[in-house]
């Protein structure tokens, strides 16, 4: 584990830091799997307190935006192709 740096080190990571991202902190939002339209309750609303709690300025959305496999399931009468037939 690396120890703490004093304030000499911790001026000089900033400086180096602020330079390597062109003066602009950079503050990640990583939102994951919401899978509309079966999203958890409040959830993009928590995102979005989140982004402006920490001052986001990129945001990275990973996973499933749309759960197309729930909905097709739901879907009954139309045919819909299901995850195993996509492998086949």
């Amino acid at each position: 584990m690396r120890p703490r740096m004093s304030e000499s080190e911790y001026r000089e990571w900033r400086i180096w830091k602020q330079t390597r991202d062109h003066g602009e902190d950079r503050n990640v939002l990583i939102i994951g799997d919401p899978h509309e339209p079966f999203c958890l309750e409040g959830y993009p609303e928590f995102c979005k307190e989140q982004a402006v709690k920490y001052g986001c300025n990129i945001i990275v959305h990973i996973g499933d935006h749309v759960d197309n496999h729930k909905n097709a399931s739901l879907l009954h009468g139309i045919p819909a192709v299901s995850l195993i037939s996509n492998y086949l």
